[in-house]
């Protein structure tokens, strides 16, 4: 009796690793789908995300950056050694820091 107990419990922990097992096996095939759908995505919408990373790093360079500014319109240092930026172009950039 003892060991058809055992043997049962064996079997049924084999079961649950099983079970266990492919379950793991759907999450991965699962974040597999969901990466191969984001890469289509992004593949699709490259140049959106381009525009928006672009805009991302314009706002970037407006709120931070006063050496950015010279690169991006002409800039000139103050007397008292600040960092001023303007661009004519319909006032896009103006920074004084």
């Amino acid at each position: 009796m003892i060991i058809i107990i055992i043997v049962i419990k064996i079997i049924i922990v084999i079961n649950i690793n099983i079970i266990i097992i492919i379950i793991i096996i759907i999450i991965i095939i699962i974040i597999i789908i969901i990466i191969i759908i984001i890469t289509i995505i992004i593949i699709t919408t490259t140049t959106t995300t381009t525009i928006i990373i672009i805009i991302i790093i314009i706002i970037i360079i407006n709120n931070n950056i006063p050496l950015a500014a010279l690169v991006v319109g002409g800039g000139y240092m103050r007397n008292d050694g600040r960092f001023s930026a303007s661009q004519d172009c319909c006032g896009l950039l103006r920074v004084s820091h």
